[in-house]
């Protein structure tokens, strides 16, 4: 996979893959079509995730842009100010987790933990056909489980806007400075310890 120079890439301590380094977060997508192919590459590649007890809580509603009314009912759940931009992206995916262990109908603590890992799976996977993606919190789970009939058991956990980039020019000013903003991240003694709390790894 070759990107190119206008790309954010990490300044990374260490060298990483690509996949990892190239990875951000855009709100400028070009609203070109993504073919489905792609699109079920990325979806399998959540589907292969790890899980606790292989439960795979994780269940994705996948919404194309002018195909039916799914697109349009998930951007209706997403707040205004997210809006403005997710507007331009082809792709709008509902992720939803599963409370409960199908094989025994006990608690599973790490629903939403293992629904995040499927999802980081499906973006890592995305990037490499060069589509980006968007996780947003912004938006009302409400509106979901209403326009989709959502069951109990299942808990909208993130809506991700995707496709392939597009200028930061086209965006409203005010979302060009975090668009066109150097990432960065903490230093890896502020996140991993050892010993004791806070004893840099």
């Amino acid at each position: 996979m070759q990107f190119t120079e206008t790309d954010k890439r990490a300044k990374t301590e260490n060298k990483l893959n690509p996949l990892f380094e190239n990875r951000w977060s855009p709100r400028s997508f070009s609203g070109e079509k993504v073919d489905k192919k792609i699109i079920k590459k990325f979806l399998e590649a959540a589907s292969w995730s790890a899980s606790s007890f292989n439960e795979q809580p994780w269940r994705f509603i996948v919404g194309i842009k002018g195909e039916g009314m799914t697109w349009d009912h998930i951007f209706d759940s997403v707040n205004e100010w997210n809006q403005q931009w997710v507007k331009n992206a082809p792709i709008l995916i509902l992720a939803c987790a599963k409370k409960h262990f199908s094989r025994n109908q006990k608690e599973n603590r790490h629903h939403f933990y293992d629904t995040g890992q499927a999802v980081n799976a499906m973006i890592l996977q995305a990037l490499e056909d060069e589509v980006y993606a968007h996780q947003m919190a912004g938006f009302d789970p409400a509106v979901c489980i209403d326009k989709f009939e959502i069951p109990s058991e299942f808990v909208p956990v993130v809506v991700v806007a995707m496709g392939y980039k597009g200028e930061p020019q086209e965006l409203k000013e005010e979302y060009q400075k975090a668009e066109l903003a150097e990432r960065s991240r903490k230093a890896l003694g502020e996140i991993a310890f050892t010993e004791v709390w806070e004893k840099a790894f």
